[in-house]
């Protein structure tokens, strides 16, 4: 084991197999440096024995899944859970497990979505690499919940009408007529705005593809009017602080709470499809979703199932 600084930071190299490693310690500390080449080179003599399969971490799978460019929402729990633990001995109900316990007054559909699904895809994508086996792991059965609720022209109009600042009433307009989730549109920067197009430009959004949001009159005349303090279209650090000010203009306006979800992108949704009749291939593009069977399960029913029938079937000659 050789170490050596570069500037301030230690460095340390050594041989496995005839083969040279040289890594940066990332550190000033001379004993910790040590400490760290000295966990490292276990690790690959280790795995020159045994095979990287034996000694590859869950956190080491997490660092390369990063790496890649995956999604690191929902990983925290799941690294603290298993910050010592070899992927080989995360077992699929291990994992079930892990999602009961990190989330325990969840639903099954969010222990899928936060648990199931990020721990499975770090271990497949490790797998990609031949660096462990595949895993399959069965999720909770999930129970259709009842129709959500959705926002509409009358209620964002009287939002906006009663909004505490223009930036909240141009963030749930926003939301409305282009169908955009609230992480994306509180990240949405002023770079990404184009007024002479009438665009908003998404590099990346949830479903991991970039997106261009269409802005209608209204929506174009909202922003254009909202002052450019900071890099943020909306002025919002997160979609957390929205709530405050959501919560408060609702109660003034007295309208039947919404959250922004409802409100936005399902509003969207709604509006497209079942109120006016666009096709599911259409909003799915204009929209940004990535499942159109997600869109026929969740919006290829009417609004007054018994206005239809009587519409279609209640006809007197």
């Amino acid at each position: 084991m050789h170490f050596f600084k570069r500037g301030e930071i230690w460095w340390y190299d050594f041989s496995i197999d005839g083969r040279r490693i040289r890594r940066s310690a990332k550190t000033t500390d001379r004993r910790l440096a040590e400490d760290k080449a000295s966990k490292d080179e276990w690790q690959h003599r280790s795995a020159a024995v045994h095979g990287t399969k034996a000694v590859l971490t869950f956190p080491q799978a997490v660092a390369l899944y990063l790496k890649d460019g995956r999604d690191k929402r929902y990983l925290s729990p799941l690294l603290a859970r298993w910050r010592n633990t070899k992927v080989k001995d995360i077992t699929p109900p291990e994992i079930r497990q892990a999602a009961i316990d990190i989330y325990p007054d969840a639903a099954a559909a969010t222990r899928n979505r936060q648990g199931i699904v990020p721990a499975r895809a770090v271990i497949n994508h490790a797998a990609e690499s031949g660096l462990c086996p595949h895993i399959q792991v069965k999720k909770f059965p999930e129970v259709k919940s009842t129709r959500k609720r959705a926002g509409s022209k009358p209620w964002i109009d009287l939002f906006c009408a009663n909004a505490k600042t223009p930036q909240i009433a141009a963030l749930a307009r926003f939301m409305f007529e282009t169908g955009a989730r609230i992480t994306d549109a509180v990240n949405l920067t002023w770079n990404n705005v184009d007024l002479h197009e009438r665009t908003a430009y998404f590099p990346k959004t949830k479903n991991g593809h970039e997106h261009t949001a269409m802005l209608p009159p209204q929506t174009f005349i909202a922003i254009s009017n909202l002052p450019r303090d900071g890099a943020k279209v909306f002025g919002f650090a997160s979609r957390h602080s929205v709530t405050r000010k959501w919560r408060q203009t609702i109660e003034a306006a007295g309208i039947t709470p919404l959250s922004r979800h409802e409100a936005g992108r399902h509003g969207f949704g709604t509006e497209m499809i079942v109120r006016n009749g666009v096709d599911i291939s259409t909003t799915a593009k204009l929209g940004n979703w990535k499942s159109h069977r997600l869109l026929s399960e969740t919006y290829a029913h009417p609004e007054n199932e018994r206005a239809t029938i009587d519409k279609v079937f209640g006809r007197t000659k």
